[in-house]
Formats: structure tokens, C-alpha cells, sequence
């Protein structure tokens, strides 16, 4: 038996809860809960409710992988690094599953299981690794410098951190979408329309890899990780689209050039960037609310519907 979530999320709850707080509730709720704003709709319209309710949606990650959408995987990645290469190479796998299924009446369904599956399973992996640095920082940024010094943390889950959240949401998701329409793919000199379920399995095997390669090439750059404490008081907000990348349109693919910024509480954020700004490649430094504030802005404007909170009361 096997238990498969149907509220999928895009932003880990592990990385939600530290805007948590206590509300009023009642019986049978949970005592705490995030602030949650919409965006698209009226700004008033605000309220607190628990972790499993944002930053989801049902079978997010379902994929549907047959031979046309291996094969067209396989022609988009076939100059990239070995490393990439192995990674779609994973996907390969539901292939495989749909064949056991043919095979055996005693395997009925479980293609439809391991499509539900296979690719949030994935995520989980890298979300457990991750969060622990996550938590290692907010418990303390002094220890975690410490230990970045004497190797027993590393630099690169920051990089990590922040480019498979960049890669993951729905809004990045729905941006791509449109480069996507019209797929299609050649199978014994016959031409294959792509449907709509084979094109959503394609984009979310594509930005999973992508999501890797981008790590991969800014890891191999100059790049740099500043962290940013406030101690005044004002908390950083967060989204449901939390990392953001920060750069003028002409430097878009510039990997050199790359700024991104991502609240990790609401008392810290990073700036990820793809060069040293003075030659160093980690940095910590204190912030005033002002600056939170300007940051806060930026959140506001890059989420996609929904915005996160720790008070009621948020200057948005």
C-alpha cells in the first residue's frame, strides 16, 4: 500500500513553518497558522490558515511518461554535461514502471501511482538535505559561519536552496508553459503531436533538470552568498513564488551577472549572486527595517497570488 498525497506542495511546509504563529482557532484547527494575502484579489482580503493549505495544489507533480516524451527528453539533453544526463535519465524509470504494468494483471494502476509519485518523491530527497541548512541558520548564523569554515557545511546547498525553489512554483511553471505549445516528435518517420498531458509531464521533467543544470553552472562560477539578519524587528515576508531572480532584462542569461534574493525566515534572507562583489563568496550583515522593508516590496511584487506573513498587520 502505498500513501499518496493529493495536496502536492511547490514550497516546502518545512521551509513555511518558521512564518507560523498563534491565532485564534477553532475546534479541530491547528493553533497555529500563517498569514495569508491574495494578490489577485483585494488586498483585505487576508486570514490565517494552516501549512497543508498554501503553496499546493492536487497531483502537482503527476507526470505522464511514455517513449515520446523519453525521446524528446533525450534529443533536448543530448550535448549537456554526464551529470545531466543521468538525471533524465531517471525519469526513465516510469517508462519502465508502464511496462511491468502490461506485463502483469497483478500490476494494474501502478503506472498512475508511480506517475503521482515519482517526481514530489524526488523533491522530498532534496527538501530533507536542504532543510537542514535551513534550520542550521536560523538557529544560529554565527554557528553556521563555523561550521562552514571548518567544512562541516556547505556553500553549494545555499546555490541548491535557492535554484530549485526558483525552478519549482506554480508561476514558473505557467511562465514556461506557453515556450512549450505545439510540441511534437518523431517516432518511425511518423510525426507525434504531443497532448496536453505529455506536454506538462515534458515541462516538469525539464525544469527539474534545469533546476540542476542552472546549480551546476553558477556553482562552477564566481559566485558569492550574503546573508541578511535583521535584529530592529520588521520580518521579511514570503510568497508562494519565494525566490526571485533580481537582474535588467539585456543580462537575463547572464550567469556572471545573476542576482537572486530569497527570505529564509522572517528574520533572514540571502542574496544569491553569480560573481564576488568583494571578492569574497560568503557574507553576513545586519540590516535595518528600512531595508527589510525595500525587500518586502520586491517579495510583494515578484509573488505570484499569495503572500505569507507572521502578523496580521503587514505593511504590504
Amino acid at each position: 500500500m502505498v500513501a499518496i498525497k493529493k495536496k502536492q506542495h511547490y514550497v516546502p511546509r518545512g521551509y513555511l513553518k518558521y512564518w507560523l504563529t498563534s491565532r485564534e482557532c477553532k475546534p479541530g484547527e491547528k493553533s497555529q497558522g500563517v498569514w495569508v494575502y491574495n494578490v489577485n484579489g483585494a488586498r483585505e482580503n487576508r486570514f490565517s490558515t494552516n501549512l497543508m493549505d498554501i503553496s499546493q495544489q492536487r497531483y502537482f507533480y503527476k507526470l505522464v511518461v511514455d517513449i515520446d516524451v523519453c525521446n524528446l527528453l533525450r534529443c533536448k539533453y543530448q550535448d549537456s554535461d554526464p551529470v545531466i544526463i543521468q538525471l533524465v535519465e531517471l525519469f526513465e524509470f516510469l517508462l519502465q514502471v508502464n511496462e511491468v504494468e502490461k506485463s502483469s494483471e497483478e500490476c494494474a494502476g501502478v503506472t498512475d501511482i508511480a506517475g503521482k509519485l515519482y517526481l514530489e518523491k524526488l523533491y522530498e530527497k532534496i527538501e530533507g538535505k536542504f532543510q537542514k541548512t535551513i534550520d542550521a541558520i536560523n538557529e544560529s548564523i554565527q554557528i553556521y559561519t563555523s561550521n562552514l569554515t571548518s567544512g562541516k557545511a556547505n556553500l553549494l546547498d545555499l546555490i541548491g536552496i535557492f535554484v530549485v525553489q526558483l525552478f519549482r512554483t506554480k508561476k514558473m511553471r505557467r511562465d514556461c508553459s506557453n515556450e512549450i505549445k505545439g510540441l511534437t516528435s518523431h517516432r518511425a518517420n511518423e510525426k507525434i503531436d504531443f497532448n496536453t498531458s505529455q506536454e506538462d509531464s515534458f515541462l516538469k521533467v525539464v525544469l527539474f533538470v534545469d533546476a540542476m543544470a542552472f546549480a551546476y553552472d553558477l556553482a562552477g562560477k564566481e559566485f558569492s552568498v550574503e546573508l541578511l539578519e535583521n535584529l530592529e524587528g520588521e520580518s521579511f515576508l514570503t510568497s508562494n513564488s519565494p525566490a526571485f531572480r533580481i537582474s535588467i532584462p539585456e543580462e537575463k542569461n547572464s550567469i556572471e551577472k545573476f542576482v537572486g534574493f530569497m527570505p529564509l525566515s522572517p528574520r533572514i534572507a540571502m542574496i544569491i549572486r553569480g560573481y564576488k562583489p568583494i571578492e569574497k563568496n560568503f557574507l553576513v550583515r545586519r540590516i535595518s527595517n528600512q531595508e527589510v522593508s525595500h525587500w518586502n516590496k520586491l517579495i510583494a511584487q515578484e509573488a505570484d497570488d499569495e503572500i505569507y506573513s507572521v502578523t496580521e498587520a503587514a505593511n504590504l
